[in-house]
């Protein structure tokens, strides 16, 4: 039997902060080195906190470009990329980047676009550099809904367009779950940015702080910042500042989970998200809004998870089921969701099999 072609693989992407296409890269990354491919990231910028969870031996090289259109920079991107079977770029504005590059310096190779867009529910527009560009590229879809966006208006050729469900390694925690106070904790993980509806989160605390004692925690960066003031805001005029805490430096969420009661995901749209399946991973319960893959791949398992309006009532009494149980009522049931959809084997499969097929 002949042993499977090893791919080196090179990832391009401007930094390394802390986000939804940042871990997706990190996780991807770690899969191929581990099953012993030579992997390489490009930052186009610097590299970022979320570097440091490459597992030793992959390469990092930051570009560290001092303008878009500095051309010595795009030349050194091109033959830092070359020498690779796969060059694999992450969101659009960094495949503009290294479009442009490649076709002033030949670099001479189908790039794979790994596309997270998470607004393509509420935003289906193609843009003219869509329709430059996205037909030269294989483009991995992380949704079925980017996937059918991608054939249906951006008109793509379905034999370059591929859909790879997200995924993340579950890590090992030493903390058990430390709950049993009478203060239910809660926790919603999301960077503070009009898509993730944290204005509804606060305007749900609002209500339930009114049925029992309870605390949010929401942990996120400060992407909006005219947003994150609306939220504070908000937290002040309901007199909330007790009930919520805002935490913003996290770069490994699974860590904290073993400190909360459940979790609320209040998103409106997204692509993943990549958080509901560390909720699984760590055995918590969560109820979130009916959006995005993940959703999708496991509300025939945890049915009772997700809402399918924004009605503050119906959330309250949805929350206060979930929460008249024992969280550990719920582990199990998390657990094989997680094995069944999420195993990092299943990954590195789909992942291979559309390198084998964007190859061709």
């Amino acid at each position: 039997m002949v042993e499977e072609k090893k791919y080196s693989i090179v990832h391009v992407i401007d930094t390394l902060e802390a986000g939804g296409a940042e871990r997706v890269l990190v996780t991807l990354c770690n899969i191929f080195f581990e099953r012993g491919h030579e992997v390489c990231v490009i930052a186009t910028l610097d590299k970022g906190p979320l570097a440091a969870q490459f597992l030793a031996g992959i390469e990092v090289k930051e570009l560290k470009r001092k303008s878009k259109w500095n051309l010595g920079d795009m030349k050194q991107l091109v033959a830092w990329c070359k020498p690779y079977d796969i060059v694999q770029v992450h969101s659009s504005h960094n495949l503009r980047y290294l479009f442009l590059a490649a076709k002033l310096f030949g670099l001479g190779k189908k790039i794979f676009f790994h596309e997270h867009f998470g607004n393509i529910d509420i935003d289906d527009s193609v843009s003219w550099h869509q329709q430059l560009i996205y037909p030269s590229v294989n483009l991995i879809a992380v949704s079925n809904s980017l996937y059918n966006w991608a054939i249906d208006k951006a008109k793509l050729n379905p034999k370059h367009v591929f859909v790879l469900p997200n995924t993340v390694p579950k890590l090992h925690v030493e903390q058990p779950f430390v709950g049993g106070n009478d203060v239910k904790q809660l926790v919603l993980v999301g960077n503070f940015r009009k898509a993730k509806n944290i204005l509804f989160a606060v305007e749900l605390m609002g209500a339930l702080v009114k049925k029992r004692k309870v605390q949010l925690t929401i942990i996120g960066q400060k992407n909006d910042a005219a947003y994150y003031e609306s939220v504070k805001e908000k937290i002040a005029v309901l007199g909330l500042g007790d009930n919520i805490k805002l935490l913003h430096e996290c770069n490994e969420v699974q860590q904290l989970l073993h400190q909360f009661d459940m979790a609320i995901h209040t998103a409106n749209t997204e692509s993943g998200p990549l958080v509901l399946i560390e909720y699984m991973a760590q055995q918590i319960p969560f109820l979130t809004y009916d959006t995005g893959e993940v959703v999708q791949q496991v509300k025939g398992d945890l049915p009772e998870f997700v809402m399918d309006n924004f009605n503050v009532d119906d959330w309250v009494a949805r929350i206060e089921t979930i929460l008249s149980n024992e969280r550990i009522a719920f582990a199990e049931r998390l657990d094989k969701a997680f094995s069944k959809h999420y195993s990092s084997a299943s990954y590195y499969n789909q992942c291979m099999s559309i390198y084998r097929q964007g190859l061709l």
